[in-house]
This record gives C-alpha cells, structure tokens and sequence, in this order.
C-alpha cells in the first residue's frame, strides 16, 4: 500500500521536523509501515541536521502539542531554523502544521497569506 513512499525515487525525499522527539517519532513510525529497509532511504531528520542538504521534495513537519492552550510556536519563531528549514526543498515543499496555530508568529501568517494567495 505504501510502496510508492520508500519505491524509486524516495531518495529525493526528505522529512524535516524542528523537534529531535518528533523525528525519532516519525522514523518509529515509518519503520513500522515500511521497514527499516525503507527507512533507511528516506531522509528524516531534524532542522539542524538537514541544515546544507537539499531535496527536491521536503515535507516539513511544523506540527506541535503546546502546552498553556497551544500558545507559542517555541522552535518554530526560531529566525535560522525557519529560514533552513524552508529552503531545502529544490521543487516542492510540503508545510504540515496547524495555520491558526503558526500565524501567531508574524512571519508565519506572512507565509500562510502568501501561500493562501498562490491557491
């Protein structure tokens, strides 16, 4: 079912997360689906870890669980972090994460509005 994922070509995949738990998390969770085989060939790895390193596609994971009502977007306002964490895709870059919850940054909402408005 999820062959196309770890098929061909999935090492011109990278998922990015600016959280060491929720990498680890994501390649538990992988492995679990495709088998460490697969895992192997795809790239996960944190904001700082893929820091140099393009793809042509990056899935870059913003989802968090705040604490104190999901205020903050802690790591994610981080201006060095963001700014890497958005240029390693080469073709395509895929923002998972809660809009609401990002565009308490201005930055953010910035990006959101942009990208609303490019459909």
């Amino acid at each position: 079912e999820h062959a196309h994922i770890a098929g061909p070509g999935c090492e011109h995949i990278g998922v990015v997360s600016p959280y060491n738990g929720q990498v680890k998390r994501i390649r538990a969770l992988l492995r679990d689906e495709l088998g460490a085989e697969a895992v192997a060939r795809l790239d996960v790895h944190s904001v700082d870890g893929f820091q140099g390193r393009e793809k042509e596609v990056i899935l870059l994971s913003c989802v968090r669980a705040g604490r104190g009502g999901g205020r903050g977007i802690g790591f994610l306002k981080d201006a060095r972090r963001l700014n890497v964490a958005l240029t390693r895709a080469k073709s395509l870059l895929i923002v998972l994460g809660s809009a609401r919850t990002l565009a308490v940054d201005t930055t953010w909402r910035a990006l959101i509005e942009d990208a609303r408005a490019r459909g």
